[in-house]
């Protein structure tokens, strides 16, 4: 789960997530003060540090990265409150029904973006910051498969794309990008085609050696920032 702001480098990535301007900017102009902004982004990162782990947990079966996610979790969840708690651990069993199916990569991305609407909305308590984490979430989850794609090959993981055929590759994740990142908070057709269309090009017959990153969702993360908070 990398973050999609540090990805296309609005966020250097050696920075660490106790304040993120993007989401400041944000939330900002959802008309939020100081304190609630700082309230609001805490309580994210808290949720989203506990799904990580969580994925972690879901992928390795012992080791160093598997010890540092229990005790991620549970450090984590000492400070948080119980809403959020069931509904981090409400997610985990969503996710782990989903890659226990043969559920396609359009399905999945769409499961999981509404965990993320659902992050932000308990984590604000405000309904109009759902579809920023339903965006959000969209678009770490189609980098995330994107990247992912090779490794969970060779170890054999879950993956709604490995049985994608390498011809119809760009074409999916194409798909994916005009159905997920068309989301009605951004009524900003300009920066959002462009930065769709710019990437989209991008991708060739050597598609991992030409933009593995190609999905960061960069076509609504960035877009949000651009329009959001500049």
């Amino acid at each position: 789960m990398d973050c999609v702001f540090k990805a296309w480098g609005y966020v250097p990535k050696h920075r660490l997530c106790r304040k993120c301007e993007p989401l400041e900017g944000i939330f900002r102009s959802l008309g939020y003060d100081k304190k609630e902004k700082s309230k609001a982004i805490s309580r994210i990162f808290k949720a989203y540090t506990m799904i990580k782990a969580d994925d972690v947990l879901r992928d390795e079966t012992s080791g160093v990265k598997k010890a540092t996610a229990k005790l991620v979790k549970k450090l984590s969840r000492l400070s948080a409150t119980e809403e959020l708690k069931l509904m981090v651990d409400k997610a985990d069993r969503i996710v782990r029904d989903l890659e226990a199916s043969s559920v396609d990569a359009e399905e999945y991305v769409s499961e999981i973006s509404v965990i993320g609407g659902k992050v932000f909305q308990t984590s604000t308590g405000d309904a109009e910051a759902y579809n920023i984490g339903q965006t959000l979430s969209a678009a770490t989850t189609i980098h995330d498969m994107t990247t992912d794609l090779e490794r969970d090959r060779r170890k054999g993981r879950f993956n709604p794309l490995k049985d994608v055929p390498p011809e119809r590759l760009r074409s999916t994740i194409t798909d994916l990008l005009t159905l997920f990142m068309g989301d009605p908070l951004l009524p900003y057709g300009g920066p959002q085609t462009s930065v769709f269309s710019q990437q989209v090009s991008v991708v060739s017959g050597d598609f991992w050696g030409t933009c593995i990153g190609v999905c960061t969702g960069i076509c609504s993360a960035l877009a949000l920032y651009e329009c959001c908070c500049r």
